[in-house]
């Protein structure tokens, strides 16, 4: 009878710690254990608690006890920084992903995170994108760089700029080539151009362009005239100027222009003050730019211009009375232009 009394208390004693030993093993195992290491405003919006409750939510079931780690560099402070997400299980590291966060993405953060793991948790077993397994317990492999984009929902990826490639938002350029243009000088005139420019964002630039005839010579009576001419002017140009994106690039611009024109006569007295006089102009021009290389384009230009102000240039004949008047640049001029491009 008393075997019978041991054998009935020893049942009981294992019926009723049944729950005290399950319950044990769920407090020693966790579904989630988080790791934080990074600034204080990450302490703050990562919390174990919200991680597991946004997990929980969007999981029929909790995936087995995982591990994670969520670190970012201290130094950073309350600037963007990148955060990397380490997962693993009870068979080893499942994978690590890299997103960029700051202290303005708190409220959205442990939903971002808990995505990651999700994605991190239920990838395919064998899947390229995770690490190789570590074990139980041991510290996730050093992070490295993400196999694929961040998931749907997390914070925006600001990648940092990659130090080989050509700010997008502001560079300069310098064209040279040559021109002809009509009712500047007697005869059409043939000159060469360099202009700089400085290209801000896809749609915008500011140029200023150096440009000069080749003389020429105009026989009058007994002598002859020799013309010169020399403008310097600046536009302001809008466009398909983002060369990265296309290989055909158009623009318009417009600007004011400032020119000299000089006249020197052989054989009589040229009648204008200094033989050397000034013309103002308002000039549009529209080109369309082919690339030929990454940083190399050739461009063709037309333009009118609209000369407000113009010189006149007078002769004395031999005998001393009678002028004739040589030359004066029309009122509306045109402009035709090929030059190269090179993107600085």
């Amino acid at each position: 009878m008393s075997r019978a009394r041991r054998l009935l208390f020893v049942s009981w004693a294992a019926v009723a710690l049944a729950p005290s030993a399950a319950l044990a093993q769920t407090e020693s195992d966790p579904a989630l254990t988080l790791a934080v290491d990074g600034p204080a405003w990450l302490h703050e919006c990562l919390a174990q608690a919200k991680l597991q409750a946004s997990i929980e939510a969007r999981a029929a079931a909790l995936p087995p006890p995982l591990w994670v780690r969520a670190s970012a560099d201290a130094a950073q402070g309350a600037q963007p920084t990148q955060l990397t997400i380490q997962v693993a299980d009870a068979g080893g590291e499942l994978g690590t992903r890299s997103i960029e966060v700051q202290p303005g993405d708190c409220a959205a953060l442990a939903d971002a995170v808990a995505i990651v793991v999700l994605l991190l948790a239920q990838q395919p077993a064998g899947d390229p994108a995770s690490s190789a397994p570590a074990g139980r317990g041991a510290p996730p492999a050093a992070p490295g760089p993400p196999a694929v984009p961040p998931p749907v929902g997390a914070p925006a990826v600001r990648p940092p700029p990659d130090s080989t490639e050509v700010d997008p938002e502001r560079r300069a350029a310098l064209s040279s080539g040559m021109e002809l243009m009509f009712d500047v000088l007697p005869n059409p005139g043939l000159g060469l151009f360099v202009e700089g420019a400085l290209i801000v964002g896809a749609q915008a630039a500011v140029a200023v362009r150096l440009r000069s005839l080749l003389p020429q010579s105009r026989g009058i009576a007994e002598g002859s005239v020799q013309f010169a001419f020399y403008e310097l002017s600046a536009d302001f140009c809008v466009g398909s100027l983002d060369y990265d994106s296309t290989r055909i690039g158009l623009r318009l611009c417009l600007g004011p222009s400032a020119a000299i024109t000089t006249a020197n006569g052989s054989g009589f007295a040229l009648q204008n003050r200094n033989e050397v006089d000034g013309m103002a102009s308002l000039e549009g021009r529209a080109g369309m730019s082919l690339g030929l290389a990454r940083s190399t384009w050739i461009r063709l230009e037309a333009g009118a211009r609209l000369a407000a102000l113009r010189p006149q240039f007078y002769v004395r004949l031999a005998d001393g009375l009678a002028q004739r008047l040589v030359h004066a640049p029309g009122l509306l001029q045109t402009t035709v232009g090929l030059g190269l491009v090179q993107l600085f």
